[in-house]
């Protein structure tokens, strides 16, 4: 029989651990998992049906499918998106990059084989304490851990939806964002946050300060964060709806508003980047019943929505389908920023 053996020094500081003697492990194929050869452990989030063509709203072509409708191939079918199916998909993820295989997680008593194919292919179940040990044995920051914590506390909930009612929440939208293949923001009167400059956001704290001094330097170096990994990838691909009067109303002062509109001019430029305005005549629009960003991932589609106190992560299909439509209506109203004098 084949066999499996971690380095002596790692054999070593698991049993101090554990408290219990760390041998070989024998390589075995439990029966409906990947076996150890498996490409699936070769490949981050491998496994996962390409999606289907994703809209464009640049033509404004809808195809009439289930845009919430998110798949991730397990090698027994398929299944809706679910907090269950990201939290898994990111949990191999991290597996792969800590280059642990199934019987590493088996020798430090975190769950067979089986039982972690499950967790990654969103079958679960998931136990907040379970999730927190793998976190740990995988090498993951404390926020991140934070994070899947918090995911793996809300796949209790039936409804699918996420409320980000603290900063280890947001996280999910984060984390969403920075792997998107296609981001699509009604943002309203305000810019988006991406196209924001450091002073743009200064002077919206300005008038809407946070709690604490603290509070308001997290939130800017999350900002600038955000901007800079999604700015600094190959492809990014964004389309943002706002209204005219986001163009027009000043925040803070006008050199600072004058420096926005430079950079969103500067961004319209950039291969994948749509930024629009919907003109104070145009009549009334799907975009005005409320801000949202529609989030296209490798998963598949969700919504994310806000409002004063954070906001929600929606997944169901028949949301989405309506969120769609209304941005679909609103980028049939809307004129290229570029256009705008």
């Amino acid at each position: 029989m084949n066999r499996y053996s971690l380095p002596p020094q790692m054999r070593h500081e698991l049993s101090h651990l554990f408290g219990v003697p760390i041998h070989h492990a024998p390589r075995e194929t439990t029966f409906g998992a990947p076996a150890e050869n498996d490409p699936a452990e070769q490949e981050p989030l491998s496994g996962m049906v390409q999606p289907e063509p994703t809209f464009d709203f640049r033509t404004g072509q809808i195809e009439r499918r289930k845009y919430a409708n998110i798949h991730y191939m397990s090698p027994e079918g398929d299944q809706r998106w679910s907090i269950a199916a990201e939290l898994g998909a990111e949990l191999k993820a991290a597996r792969l990059r800590a280059n642990h295989t199934y019987a590493d997680v088996k020798i430090a008593l975190l769950g067979g084989k089986e039982k972690i194919w499950r967790i990654e292919t969103g079958k679960g179940p998931y136990k907040w304490d379970h999730i927190q040990a793998l976190c740990t044995f995988y090498g993951i920051e404390p926020p991140r851990t934070a994070l899947f914590v918090e995911m793996a506390r809300a796949t209790e909930q039936p409804d699918g939806t996420w409320v980000d009612s603290n900063p280890a929440r947001f996280g999910l939208y984060v984390l969403l964002e920075r792997r998107s293949t296609q981001l699509t923001s009604i943002a309203g009167d305000l810019m988006n946050g991406l196209l924001q400059t450091a002073e743009y956001h200064r002077a919206m704290l300005d008038a809407w300060p946070l709690e604490t001094a603290t509070a308001e330097a997290e939130q800017i170096k999350l900002r600038q964060e955000r901007q800079e990994t999604f700015w600094n990838r190959s492809d990014p691909r964004l389309d943002v709806i706002m209204s005219q009067a986001a163009l027009e109303h000043r925040v803070g002062s006008q050199t600072v508003m004058d420096e926005q509109l430079r950079r969103i001019r500067s961004l319209a430029e950039r291969k994948g980047v749509n930024l629009k305005y919907v003109p104070s005549s145009s009549p009334p629009h799907g975009g005005m019943r409320g801000n949202f960003t529609l989030v296209q991932t490798e998963l598949g589609t969700s919504v994310y929505t806000e409002h004063i106190e954070g906001g929600r992560l929606l997944s169901e299909p028949r949301i989405i389908e309506s969120y769609v439509e209304a941005a679909r209506s609103a980028m049939a109203a809307s004129r290229d920023i570029r256009e705008w004098q």
